[in-house]
């Protein structure tokens, strides 16, 4: 055999080598997504058909709410139909695998009784994770705005990022970020309601950034009742903004005036108007009511000092 044949067998042989790598040790140069988003550049990347379930493992504060009903609509779906979305998973170092991506999926496939779930494991930093498992969920469509506001302000705390890092960190517009922080604006016992409220979605972020410029000028009483009462399933959202900005009128409607009697005929009228306390008689007034009015406002006054 000549030299020439044998370096082309080598060659050829070499080339065989690195197709027969399996998919799961490939290695990749750019910054590969989860869902539609894109994570830190990742020096590894590892494919895995499926994974048992029993390995999986949740990280507080990664999971995504989802209603009864919506828990439901998931799982008659994975029942019937194959999953496309495998989950993204990382390896522990206690073993097994932390999910960054997909904790509804794999509880509707525990309470189905499968075993294992497609899956992509990704080798990448605890803080790569992090991002990768809030971003997986704030660009999604269904995620209401609180969520995005409550997720928001997490990753702006932990990675003690400024409103524009954390707009170009999730790829949106910086306009967007504004309007979900509007909740930041609302008074702490609204935040409370809207977070254990059951249905995330109650108050959406332009009615937030409504009711927070309302609570600035000074009724956080009101907006708190208006919030509650949205919860509560009493006013929606366009009427809970109308009642909380409609507590002036209210009042000054409360205490227009009044109208005083002597007999059946009326004897004066009293108006007041913030600053402003204004008697009208029917009748003319004589000296000694004038002095005695005087009097009254006076020794008022003194109470005052």
């Amino acid at each position: 055999m000549s030299k020439r044949i044998q370096e082309m067998l080598a060659k050829s042989a070499k080339l065989r080598s690195v197709s027969d790598v399996r998919q799961e040790e490939v290695s990749v140069d750019q910054t590969p997504r989860i869902g539609a988003v894109r994570t830190a550049k990742l020096e590894l990347m590892k494919y895995e058909s499926e994974l048992p379930l029993i390995e999986l493992h949740e990280v507080p504060g990664r999971k995504r709410h989802l209603t009864i009903e919506q828990i439901a609509e998931l799982k008659g779906n994975l029942a019937n139909n194959p999953l496309t979305s495998p989950i993204a998973v990382r390896r522990r170092e206690a073993g097994g695998y932390e999910i960054i991506a997909g904790h509804n999926r794999v509880q509707a496939y525990r309470e189905l009784g499968r075993a294992k779930i497609p899956s992509v494991v990704f080798e990448m930093t605890e803080d790569e994770a992090e991002r990768s498992a809030f971003y997986s969920n704030l660009l999604s469509p269904a995620l209401p705005d609180f969520e995005k506001f409550m997720g928001l302000r997490a990753r702006m705390e932990h990675g003690n990022l400024t409103q524009e890092q954390v707009a170009k960190e999730a790829g949106v517009s910086q306009q967007s970020v504004s309007l979900l922080l509007s909740f930041s604006g609302l008074p702490k016992e609204a935040i409370s309601i809207l977070d254990s409220a059951s249905d995330k979605g109650l108050l959406g972020a332009s009615a937030a950034a409504k009711l927070a410029q309302i609570a600035k000028k000074g009724k956080e009483g009101r907006v708190v009742e208006a919030v509650r009462q949205l919860a509560e399933k009493k006013l929606s959202q366009i009427a809970a903004v109308g009642y909380a900005d409609s507590e002036d009128k209210i009042k000054r409607q409360e205490a227009t005036s009044k109208i005083i009697r002597s007999g059946k005929k009326s004897f004066c009228s009293i108006r007041r108007a913030e600053k402003d306390l204004r008697f009208s008689f029917f009748e003319p007034v004589d000296e000694e009511l004038f002095n005695e009015l005087h009097k009254v406002v006076e020794n008022h006054a003194r109470r005052g000092n």
